[in-house]
């Protein structure tokens, strides 16, 4: 997976914008909750979450269109909640494009210029960079009806980059597209932030593609951040049910620890059978716990095979989907517990399970970890 970290983007140590305990409430309602984090100049951070999560609350109230009930923001050592928006410096693009539609589309990339009262010959010079970099320098003299959705939105990004801002904002810019131009338009954005070096903030409720285009994930859940950290540290090692469950798929098995030494913990599940994990957490002897197991990490095999795992259920197989490159089985243990694999269709003649079939499951110990519920 490529992100813009392998991309030889330049992060800085020192923080850009600092956010301290934000607080935001409408009566009783707690739409952020205590909410701090950092971002570093040139980084890419998205805001990961479901609807209602806190994540766009959170972006509007850096942008300044929501005060927050409480809390500091600060961008470059000043305070940002006394400056109205337009005092702020910072580039914003909108789901909706948000493009005027009387202005052609040099006339909207130029608008925070002319505002700005930038010399003409600077405006035209700056427009015709950022249509030249946004691909569209044939398009400087149409209007936005005439152009698709994919170059209505690289014209809301010229527009919000065009005046050199300290930080873009982006909420949920590619939702309106189908499938095969987001995923174009995801490149064209990681291009851009690559070029200009931009620090970036992004609001999606797309796992994926937070995954493909972040530095780091900001995962909300319910107005707190639960996990932030890099794509691979929030896929590979997530510390709650949740981001377990939100970013990728997971299984999820409870068990109560009864043995443990320096470097595992063995378990059993509800029918009894015993599993084995890392030992990451200091777990005591007799506790409950969660397991978190991806798809791609279940084995089916024919019953009775060997096998060098300790983690291994007895289970039959109750759905079966083909997706390409892989086999989506569904399986339900001895205990009733379903649980999902992803096989890769990587050699010709690979058994094929069938839905009916009595088959075993089983997974390496450093595939399980430990989660909270």
């Amino acid at each position: 997976m490529t992100t813009l970290n392998s991309l030889n983007v330049s992060v800085s140590k020192v923080p850009l914008l600092s956010i301290a305990d934000l607080r935001k409430t409408y009566g009783a309602t707690t739409a952020i909750d205590n909410v701090s984090l950092d971002l570093h100049k040139g980084e890419f951070l998205t805001f990961l979450g479901p609807s209602g999560s806190g994540k766009t609350t959170v972006l509007m109230s850096i942008a300044g269109f929501v005060q927050p009930s409480s809390g500091s923001i600060v961008l470059s050592g000043k305070p940002l909640l006394p400056l109205a928006p337009h005092q702020r410096d910072i580039g914003m693009v909108f789901q909706s494009y948000a493009l005027f539609p009387h202005m052609t589309v040099a006339q909207n990339v130029a608008y925070p210029l002319t505002v700005r009262k930038t010399p003409k010959a600077e405006i035209e010079k700056k427009v015709k960079r950022m249509l030249d970099l946004v691909g569209l320098p044939q398009h400087a003299s149409r209007h936005p009806a005439q152009l698709s959705g994919g170059q209505q939105q690289r014209v809301a990004l010229a527009r919000a980059m065009v005046f050199e801002p300290r930080l873009l904002l982006m909420d949920e810019p590619l939702a309106a597209l189908d499938r095969k131009l987001r995923a174009h338009m995801q490149i064209e954005i990681r291009r851009l932030h690559r070029e200009l070096g931009v620090s970036i903030i992004y609001v999606t409720h797309d796992q994926e593609e937070a995954l493909v285009m972040s530095d780091r994930i900001a995962v909300f859940n319910q107005g707190r951040i639960e996990q932030i950290g890099s794509p691979c540290d929030l896929y590979e090692r997530p510390q709650t049910r949740f981001v377990a469950d939100f970013i990728g798929e997971s299984n999820f098995l409870d068990a109560i620890v009864r043995s443990k030494d320096k470097s595992s913990v063995r378990c059993t599940l509800s029918d009894g059978t015993t599993v084995a994990i890392r030992l990451t957490k200091k777990t005591n002897v007799g506790a409950a716990l969660t397991i978190a197991v991806r798809p791609e990490r279940v084995r089916l095999s024919e019953p009775g095979s060997s096998l060098q795992t300790e983690n291994v259920l007895k289970a039959t197989v109750t759905d079966v989907g083909y997706l390409g490159q892989s086999r989506k089985y569904v399986v339900k243990t001895s205990s009733g517990v379903e649980v999902v694999a992803l096989e890769q269709l990587a050699a010709l003649g690979q058994r094929t399970f069938r839905i009916g079939e009595n088959v075993q499951i089983s997974w390496g110990m450093e595939d399980g970890l430990e989660v909270q519920s």
